[in-house]
């Protein structure tokens, strides 16, 4: 019988007799748990690292979403005013003025779709200007409508979009 239990100590090592397994390893649990550990670590280290260019991709994805929200606006007013367009929308680029600014002059004013198509006019995220959104508009001899935020960050192109 002692043979016998000689033998099963040179094949199971760490049977249990009774002492606690001194084993060196890491089980699979404590791998994973450590790689967890160091994806969340080196996640966070690229964003503290890198924000401006997070920040400026945020930034240049609201001006994407505000030219479609003026574009969608003017668009739903032409459907209702049976095809015409706010009155002073230029034929080239013009700046939109902010809502609620008493002096419009020089400016795209589009104090008619407030309420009923806009809340107000968004503002581009680092606009400056006290009257201006920091987007433009103008239509062609078509009719199409183009929206532009000529402020864009991420790249020399502005955001511009047409319909």
């Amino acid at each position: 019988m002692e043979e016998l239990s000689e033998i099963l100590k040179w094949y199971r090592p760490y049977a249990y007799d009774g002492a606690v397994p001194s084993h060196q390893g890491l089980t699979l649990l404590e791998l994973l748990l450590a790689l967890g550990i160091m994806a969340i670590l080196v996640a966070i280290a690229i964003l503290v690292m890198r924000p401006s260019q997070e920040l400026t991709t945020l930034r240049d994805q609201q001006r994407q979403q505000d030219i479609s929200v003026i574009l969608q606006a003017l668009l739903q007013y032409a459907v209702d005013h049976h095809g015409d367009l706010p009155e002073g929308i230029p034929m080239h680029l013009t700046e939109i003025c902010r809502s609620g600014t008493p002096d419009c002059s020089g400016l795209i004013d589009l104090a008619p779709l407030s309420g009923l198509y806009l809340e107000r006019v968004p503002l581009d995220p680092r606009v400056d200007d006290p009257r201006s959104t920091g987007y433009a508009a103008m239509k062609d001899v078509e009719g199409r409508v183009t929206v532009s935020a000529p402020l864009t960050e991420g790249s020399s192109v502005p955001i511009v979009e047409t319909r």
